[in-house]
């Protein structure tokens, strides 16, 4: 995590300040401590491992394996199109960590789910239960 943090704060360095001076506007309070709450959450964890930050890093990112089709997991490779199960391809339409054209349904496999909301908000912001939870959970029911 002690890597991690660092790297997705300078994909908007100007968002990340935004964020904080949004915070001392705020009066003590629910939204302070929701606000509190969620910093702690994404800014502790586990450390990763060494191999397995390298492969997220070097292998994911910086290569591109998922998106090239060159990934693998235990020696078997990975094809999403080769899937025989249905695929929801949940697009957060602000995230910068995961970027929209990214998402599998951009290449036709997948439904895509595509939500007004970044990485993280997503699933945990004050809108996640309208936007992503209620959706999903009526998905996984049909």
């Amino acid at each position: 995590m002690e890597l991690l943090q660092p790297a997705f704060w300078e994909l908007d360095s100007a968002a990340l300040a935004a964020k904080y001076e949004k915070f001392a506007m705020l009066a003590d309070g629910p939204a302070a401590a929701a606000f509190v709450t969620l910093e702690d959450w994404s800014n502790t964890g586990q450390p990763l491992s060494l191999a397995a930050a390298r492969g997220l890093a070097e292998d994911l990112f910086r290569d591109d394996m998922t998106g090239r089709g060159m990934w693998s997991v235990g020696g078997i490779g990975v094809d999403p199109a080769g899937l025989r199960l249905p695929i929801l391809d949940i697009i957060a339409g602000r995230d910068r960590i995961v970027p929209p054209g990214a998402a599998l349904s951009t290449q036709g496999i997948g439904t895509a789910m595509p939500l007004d909301a970044g990485h993280v908000g997503m699933v945990v912001g004050g809108r996640a239960p309208q936007l992503l939870w209620d959706p999903l959970a009526g998905w996984l029911r049909d």
